[in-house]
């Protein structure tokens, strides 16, 4: 029985490169309207996924900051 998940995960890891070539090719940026305000919250790299979005629409002129899911400040 081990050895089938090995194979099966073994499987996925081959797999992940064409999953996320389809994913790329299939995404297409969302539309964002009129809106200039973004908030965004995380916890480890979804934080600093935040982080690095924030910063390209800061870098595109729109306000944009990431927290801390966690945190009490609003």
């Amino acid at each position: 029985m081990t050895a089938d998940r090995v194979d099966l995960f073994l499987a996925d890891i081959a797999a992940s490169a064409d999953a996320l070539a389809r994913l790329t090719e299939a995404w297409s940026a969302p539309d964002l309207g009129r809106r200039s305000r973004f908030a965004f919250t995380g916890l480890g790299s979804s934080r600093y996924a935040a982080l690095v979005v924030a910063a390209g629409l800061r870098a595109n002129g729109r306000a944009a900051w990431a927290e801390y899911a966690s945190t009490s400040t609003p």
